[in-house]
Order: structure tokens, then sequence, then C-alpha cells
């Protein structure tokens, strides 16, 4: 109202301006952090005396909540590392990190605007969900952070693979402590902290991910990967204004390092173990574990498509290299297969299938990404498949004679097909079942009488093209088997060393080639010749 009583004709005037002293406020935003004082002006040319107040409203972000709140990265999956940084003022303010996130380490700056960098670490679980809030002691002067997810890494983080420490100035060039990594494509995290306005530059080479200013806080985070083993690796971020801050970095090691395969039965959380004697045309299987980054544990995290090769590993002439395999061992073709490892196989997953020629030789060589591989291991233990049984037989081409005209299987007294005593036959063994094509054994005498039989051979001109000097037919013969009594022998032959690779750890029932049907008649002997006395007669 006016003094006089009537209404104020100019709503722009202060009300109650007839009252006495003039007042004026105003607003304005303050972009950056500064030491800010404002004057107004009275207008005319006498000067009053009077009173000023200013006051500055922070917003949430910068320090007036007391909860940080960060997302969950896109698409992470179970299993994976998720790394966390937060920068925050001062030093001695309490951080209360969300459920499931351990501190890795924590550094504290007391020197200039202090501040402290904490960095956190959690293994994503089954549908892990964020996002993720770090809550703070009343006081705190702002915040600032981010998270980076990596599949494929070790959730085991050494302490000798990550350090962090202050800046003992007021600098622009922030430079991390140095690590060692000792595999390879390892992966570098560095994450900074800096109690000043500004914007920042990440180290050469590596990939940002953040660069925030939160309240008195300039973050920064960023990755590389170090493909090969180093030493003194150390990363230095700069910021545009100087400040006393903090530095960590971090090496998260592969989760994959290796393979190795053994026998189903192993026991759970085997690195090692022996793979026994397989059957040609049967189906067998293995066990196949993921080995860490240092072999010395099973990789429980890891999942991916890996691929498993069986190896012709006969020909040991190279050396061995460091994934245990040779450069001389060969894929045997049509029996490569992949499968995908999920997290519910903790690193360990059955491979099955069926061999259906026979070696005396395997290894599995296990190769991950399937197609290409950075990773590769061949099995520690080596094994044969054999085939399943010998099928014997003995013929002649003429009854003193040997050769494969005639069939030997007359077990009658008199009549039929007979043979010379003493004389050489043939002795056939041929390999089961029918898809075996490589058996180059010697079968053995297992039981008969007055049988002599040498070194059973193969065929000369049935040899494998993709391995010289090595027989396709899966037949064996030996033209000198010779039985020196009349009558009808029974015998039986069994292999005994064609998987004596195995001798170690399968027994002779797993590793013995034993002959169809057991025992078999063969005949029937006659005597070679007769031999006559003269005598002498008396007429009476």
């Amino acid at each position: 109202m006016d003094p006089a009583g009537g209404d104020d004709p100019d709503p722009r005037r202060p009300h109650g301006e007839g009252f006495g002293p003039a007042l004026a406020t105003s607003i304005v935003l303050q972009a950056t952090a500064a030491t800010v004082a404002k004057t107004a002006t009275i207008a005319g040319a006498t000067g009053y005396p009077g009173a000023a107040h200013i006051l500055a409203l922070r917003p949430a972000a910068s320090g007036g909540s007391n909860t940080l709140t960060i997302n969950m990265p896109t698409g992470v999956q179970q299993n994976d590392v998720m790394i966390a940084s937060i920068s925050v003022g001062p030093s001695n303010v309490t951080i209360t990190p969300p459920a499931g996130w351990a501190l890795v380490r924590r550094m504290n700056q007391a020197s200039g605007t202090s501040n402290s960098l904490a960095v956190y670490s959690k293994l994503a679980g089954a549908g892990e969900l964020g996002p993720y809030g770090w809550t703070f002691s009343a006081g705190h002067t702002g915040a600032a952070g981010g998270i980076q997810a990596f599949s494929g890494a070790d959730p085991v983080i050494d302490i000798a693979e990550e350090n962090g420490q202050n800046d003992t100035a007021s600098v622009t060039a922030h430079a991390t402590p140095s690590v060692n990594t000792t595999y390879s494509n390892t992966m570098i995290i560095t994450s900074y902290g800096v109690g000043a306005t500004s914007t920042w530059s990440q180290p050469p080479g590596m990939n940002e991910t953040a660069n925030l200013q939160g309240g008195s806080q300039a973050f920064e985070m960023s990755w590389v990967l170090q493909a090969a083993p180093a030493s003194n690796i150390s990363k230095t971020a700069t910021s545009s204004s100087t400040g006393y801050g903090n530095a960590h970095i971090l090496a998260l090691r592969r989760v994959l390092g290796s393979f190795n395969a053994f026998e189903t039965s192993t026991a759970a959380g085997a690195i090692s173990g022996v793979l026994k004697t397989k059957v040609a045309g049967t189906s067998a299987s293995a066990a196949v574990a993921a080995l860490n980054a240092a072999k010395s544990a099973v990789a429980i995290t890891y999942v991916g498509t890996m691929r498993v090769e069986i190896l012709d590993a006969s020909d040991n002439s190279a050396a061995t290299d460091a994934n245990g395999c040779r450069s001389t061992w060969t894929v045997i073709p049509g029996l490569t297969q992949d499968m995908t490892f999920t997290a519910a196989d903790n690193g360990r997953k059955n491979v099955s299938g069926t061999i259906s020629n026979s070696y005396r030789d395997v290894r599995l060589r296990m190769t991950s990404p399937a197609g290409a591989p950075d990773s590769i291991g061949c099995s520690s233990d080596n094994f044969a498949v054999r085939p399943s049984a010998i099928t014997v037989s003995a013929t002649d081409a003429t009854w003193t004679t040997a050769g494969n005209t005639r069939t030997l299987n007359n077990t009658l007294v008199s009549g039929g097909t007979v043979h010379k005593a003493g004389q050489p036959f043939r002795v056939t063994a041929v390999a089961q079942p029918g898809t075996v094509t490589l058996y180059a054994g010697s079968p053995t005498v297992k039981t008969a009488t007055c049988l002599l039989l040498g070194t059973m051979t193969g065929s000369p001109t049935a040899r494998s093209p993709s391995r010289a000097g090595v027989e396709r037919s899966g037949t064996r013969t030996n033209d000198s088997a010779t039985h020196s009594e009349v009558g009808a022998l029974t015998f039986e032959l069994e292999d005994q060393n064609f998987a004596i690779v195995d001798a170690a750890d399968s027994t002779t029932a797993e590793r013995f080639i034993p002959q169809t049907g057991g025992t078999i008649q063969v005949g029937r002997f006659v005597p070679d010749r007769f031999r006559g006395r003269s005598g002498s007669g008396q007429h009476a």
C-alpha cells in the first residue's frame, strides 16, 4: 500500500519504499569454483550508509547429497569383473561402499584441497543389477567416480598387481607408481583424483572412460591392454589445473591362461591328470579344465567358446613350446569340436566323441577363442586309441606254402583241407571295427601249443598318404607261422604293445587288444613225411 492509503500504481517499485531504506536482490549461476564478491550501485550521486550480504547455494551433485550413485556399465554379464574408483573430499571423509564391493586400496591426500581416492572391485553375479551408491559422512565437499567392467578377467586381484600414491606437490602431471605384469594380455586400469577445478588429458595411449568434476574433486579413469609382460609400468594423466591429488594403477590379469584335459573321474579342482586308453568306434569322454593365467588353478569364472582338436602326437621330433605342444603334432581331420563354457560350468566341462580309427599316441589341443586363439594348451598326458579287437584267421596257398587260397579251418579226423605239419602257413589279424585302417600293431601268441609265429606286418602297398610308412588296411599278416604237430591247433592272439603309452595309467584290460571270440581252431595238420625201416624174412 502507498503512504496515502491508495494503491501503488508502479509494481516495479519495492513495497514500503516510502517508509525508509531501499532494498535490492539478485541471483547468478557461478559455473566454476571461485572466491566471489559482488557490488551493487545506488542510483544518484549521493552516497548513503548501508549493508550487503552474499549467499552461495551448492547443487546436490557438488556435495549436497551424501550418496554418489553410479550406474552399472551396459552389457555386464555374470563373472565380469567391475572396478570402481571414487574421488571425494576432504581426506577424512568416511566412505561406505555398496554391498558386495571390496576395497582394493584407499589413498588420502592431506595437502591442498584435501581429498581421497578409493578403488573397489566386484565380481558380477547372475542377474547383476545396478545402480550402486557410495555414501559419505557429513561435511564432504564433493565426489566423482566411475565403474569399468571387464569380461574374461581374473577376479582374484593380487596385491602385487596394484599400487597407488599421493602427489608430493601441487602439479598438473599426476603419475601412478609402477607395477609389473607377469602374463600376456593384462588389462591396465588407472584412476586419478585431484582437489581442484579441472579437466583431464588421459595417459598417452590409454582409453578414457570418465572425466568428471564433482564439487571440489576432479576425476579421471582409463584403461589399456598390455599385450606382453612388462616391468615398471607407470601411467601419467594431466590435469588442466594444478593441485594435490592421488593416482592408482591396477593390472587385471586374464582369467584364462591355458587348458588341460584328463579323465572325467579326476577330482574336482584338479589342473592335471591322466587320459586312459580309448577304444576306436566307441564314444569316449574327457574333462577339459580352463586354467588361470598362472596355470596354477582352475579358472572357475572362465566363460566363452573354445575349440578341442585331437592330435596325432606320434612325431615328437620338434621341441615342446610354451603351450605344451609340438609343431610336429598334426590335427586328425573330422574330430574337431567347439564347446561353450558358461558360468555354471565353473571352469570345467566334459567333451565327448567317437574316434573311428586307431592311433598309438594322441593328445588334445584346446584353444580359445575358437578360430582365433590367443590361449592354447595341449593335454599334459597322451593316450592311445586301440582297435576294439582283432579277427584272426589261418590260410595257405598249398599244403606246404603260405598264402590266402585255402582256409585252414578243418578240424575233422579225415577229409577236408589239410596242411603239412612244420610247413609255413599264413596268420592274418584284421583290426575291428571296420573303420580302423591305421592299425600297425603286431599281435603275439597268447595261448597255443607248438605254434611258432614271427612278427606280423602289414601290406606295403596300402600306405596312408598323410602318414608315411603306416599301413592303411588295418590288416596284419605273417607267412612264416608253423605248427609241428598233427591234428588241429587251438590258439589265440593278443596285442599287448599297441597302447604302450598308457602302461603307467591304464590296466591291461584297457590296453590289450583281444582276439574276437577268443580262441580259434586251425587244421588239420598231417605228417610232413613217413619213415620206413627195411625188414628181413625167413622161409621154412
